[in-house]
């Protein structure tokens, strides 16, 4: 084979798995910072090896490059950098608490921090004589996964409920012994040490211990501070001298700590529709490639700053990842408001759309000549305060796949409640603004709880028919008039790319279930419409 000829595909894992055992927002955000932190080493150092980078370009984009990587030519080294680098965090952290923080401790802990060090991920790669070939025989190389597990002794961790509590005397555990009171003392002491906050204090005449978190818990929680941030981004520059990557220190999290301000938030997680298809009309040319994914990281980079331009009153926004078509976005009260509701967040929701995304489809559609409609499949979930953040995460990518599987292009909302109970709804982007800023209750303003109650009535009287719409659709007509032939006349999936279908596909439904369908979508908007707007 010819060296020019050669594409090689990188990825590592796990990524999810990394970001659920997130259970605070600092957590959640070091751990994307870091994810996006290993895939630019392995781009930069690829770079300063000669090699053209395919994808993701790079833009020095702190929380947004894909670890999904591909570059021409082979690059055996990869392996060995990122476990270089990956051990340069850990090691920089332990050292961080041995000799800044908890200074006079007596540690017996090397080999647990070492364990970490050396099974925290798995790394695939493999090579291909074109683009394609490089991504599925990477994709094999997934398939076939070897994965070394991490025991340990005692309590695990008070936030994901797996791996063992960190601690200074973690190696010398014996099974038949009690530790609580030495890991008390241990966390009591790191967690006045460290500055910002990063470990929750137990809190004066409260029975909870505070925060005890594992080793790469506390990791994601350590590089946000600037003195660990500061020394990992050094050592790195050492190995990659041609634009080092670097650790950015994020917002503040004080307004975003759900469980202090007992506040409900809303979060949004989506991504571009049928990328695969995109792609694959780009095919193996890895200059339109590489332009393509440069186009998505500068618009995943530009992200949040668009939206603060757009000035949302009463809502506060935080972007955690942009990873190109890829995001996640928290969204919380202003400083400036008073109350916050779920309909305060509907209008940014509307704007990343309509203002953002469209812009985005469009230039690509110039840039690339294609004809093709790049749309965005987003779910969008108002969570309790009480609900914990893991589980919020899961709602997210639940609601984003109710979005993607009920026909693409729309927003699916999710009401989630402390209980773990929630209510679903879902809408097309080209009908959702229009349909619910036009409801009017009998008395013509817009109080949703007519159309709640009427709901419930009848359903408590089976009045819907699964093999008959009209009684659904009539209450609907009462309450958002001059709407009801627009959804007759668009219930399914057409040729036309921009009026995506209210249900969604009708060839992937069973045959019959269409009044049962229709039913359903009124009804939940009844549910979740007043939720929005109570």
């Amino acid at each position: 084979m010819n060296e020019n000829t050669i594409y090689t595909a990188i990825t590592f894992a796990p990524v999810q798995g990394f970001i659920e055992k997130s259970r605070k927002l600092r957590g959640l955000y070091g751990s994307s910072l870091l994810l996006s932190f290993l895939a630019e080493v392995i781009c930069r150092g690829a770079k300063q090896k000669g090699h053209r980078l395919v994808s993701p370009a790079l833009v020095n984009n702190a929380k947004g490059t894909p670890n999904q990587i591909l570059i021409q030519g082979q690059y055996p080294e990869a392996q060995t950098l990122f476990a270089k680098i990956w051990k340069i965090i850990v090691d920089t952290c332990q050292t961080a608490i041995e000799k800044e923080y908890l200074p006079h401790e007596s540690y017996c802990w090397n080999r647990a921090w070492q364990a970490w060090g050396n099974y925290t991920w798995e790394f695939f790669s493999a090579t291909g004589e074109t683009i394609n070939d490089a991504r599925k025989n990477v994709s094999e190389e997934k398939r076939q996964r070897g994965w070394t597990s991490i025991n340990w002794q005692g309590e695990s961790s008070s936030l994901s409920g797996v791996d063992g509590i960190a601690w200074s005397g973690m190696d010398k555990m014996k099974p038949d012994q009690n530790y609580d009171d030495e890991v008390n003392q241990f966390w009591q002491k790191l967690a006045q040490a460290l500055p910002d906050s990063i470990v929750d204090i137990e809190e004066e005449n409260k029975t909870n211990k505070g925060e005890q978190l594992s080793i790469p818990e506390l990791i994601k929680r350590l590089i946000l501070l600037d003195n660990v941030k500061n020394q990992i981004n050094q050592k790195v520059n050492d190995l990659i001298v041609t634009q080092p990557p670097s650790i950015k220190k994020p917002k503040s999290f004080k307004e975003l700590n759900r469980k202090e301000n007992k506040e409900w938030t809303g979060w949004f997680m989506g991504d571009g529709d049928k990328m695969g298809e995109y792609l694959t009309e780009i095919g193996n040319n890895d200059d339109q490639l590489y332009q393509f994914s440069r186009r998505l990281i500068e618009w995943g980079k530009a992200l949040e700053d668009e939206l603060d331009a757009l000035n949302i009153t009463q809502v506060d926004h935080r972007i955690v990842y942009a990873g190109g078509d890829d995001f996640l976005g928290i969204l919380s009260p202003h400083e400036n408001s008073d109350t916050f509701k779920p309909q305060h967040c509907l209008p940014l929701l509307y704007k990343l759309h309509d203002n953002l995304w469209v812009n985005l489809s469009n230039s690509l559609k110039k840039q690339f000549n294609s004809k093709r409609e790049l749309t965005p499949s987003v779910g969008f979930v108002w969570a309790a305060p009480g609900v914990p953040q893991r589980d919020v995460l899961q709602h997210c990518r639940e609601t984003e796949k109710l979005a993607k599987n009920n026909g693409r292009d729309r927003l699916a909302i999710r009401i989630l409640f402390n209980s773990g109970n929630h209510l679903d709804w879902h809408c097309p982007w080209w009908f959702l603004k229009d349909l619910l800023e036009s409801y009017r209750d009998r008395e013509g303003k817009q109080n949703w709880t007519h159309f709640y109650n009427d709901v419930a009535v009848l359903e408590s009287r089976h009045a819907f028919n699964k093999n008959n719409y009209e009684v659904a659709l009539s209450l609907f007509d009462i309450y958002f008039q001059n709407k009801r032939q627009i959804v007759l006349d668009n219930l399914w999936n057409n040729e036309n790319p921009k009026k995506t279908g209210i249900l969604g596909d009708q060839t992937q439904i069973k045959p019959g279930n269409e009044h049962k369908l229709l039913n359903e979508w009124i009804i939940n908007l009844a549910k979740v419409g007043f939720h929005l707007y109570d």
